[in-house]
């Protein structure tokens, strides 16, 4: 773990047995340098994949974390969403975002006239429930969205052959 921002002795614990816990497992990636967080890890996961989930101690959140991950849109999906009728699109990513309102992460999707570009998911984890176990999971049940909506748009648009530019992964 490298350099430390000036941090709460809760916050300092936290980021400690975080990582520690990240690390046992295999999955700790990288600190990132983060001015609005007090810590803000970079995890793979499963371990030795391309996806790219994140463990956040925002500065003005005082009591958990953040588990976040952001899932861009390959080209190709986007090609051929815009393609769709919006007669077609609407009812394809309406049931979409309804889907995922069953699941467990929050999701936000950034979208260009009705076309996504990427998907949001966050589990928020306060400090009185946090875990290894926890931990573990909610990122696990970040993944399995992401795996969702990658697998939604490969049975709709085929998988995409292009390789991201950028950390994350495309759907």
């Amino acid at each position: 773990m490298s350099k430390s921002a000036k941090l709460t002795n809760d916050a300092a614990k936290w980021k400690q047995k975080i990582y520690d816990w990240l690390a046992e497992e295999g999955m700790f990636r990288k600190e990132v340098d983060d001015p609005k967080a007090g810590f803000h890890f970079g995890i793979n996961y499963p371990v030795g994949s391309p996806y790219h989930i994140e463990i956040v101690k925002p500065r003005d959140m005082k009591d958990g974390v953040l588990i976040v991950s952001i899932l861009r849109v390959a080209p190709s999906h986007k090609t051929a969403l815009s393609k769709l009728s919006p007669e077609k699109r609407k009812p394809l990513t309406h049931d979409l975002k309804l889907q995922l309102l069953s699941r467990r992460p929050g999701f936000s999707v950034k979208e260009n006239e009705g076309v996504w570009d990427a998907v949001q998911f966050q589990v928020r984890l306060l400090d009185d429930n946090l875990s290894k176990t926890t931990l573990l999971e909610a990122i696990d049940d970040v993944f399995r969205s992401m795996l969702f909506v990658i697998w939604t748009f490969g049975h709709h648009f085929g998988m995409p052959t292009e390789q991201p530019q950028q950390p994350g992964f495309y759907a």
